[in-house]
């Protein structure tokens, strides 16, 4: 089996959600990678995506089409 995330941004399952945990706890992100041992740039990445993919998680940010 592979790890999508390793695949994808270059770190481990593990290291990925501990970095969600700490964005949905609203840690700083140098906190974050300090903690992680991930570099900053690699939570900044992950602070990134998940910010422009909020909407997906949102149902009533999605643009309405009538």
């Amino acid at each position: 089996m592979t790890d999508k995330y390793r695949d994808l941004l270059g770190l481990e399952s593990a290291k990925v959600d501990l970095i969600l945990l700490g964005i949905e706890r609203g840690m700083d992100s140098g906190e974050i990678a300090s903690q992680t041992s991930v570099p900053k740039e690699d939570v900044a990445t992950i602070e990134e995506l998940v910010r422009v993919t909020a909407h997906m998680r949102n149902p009533s940010m999605a643009p309405v089409f009538e």
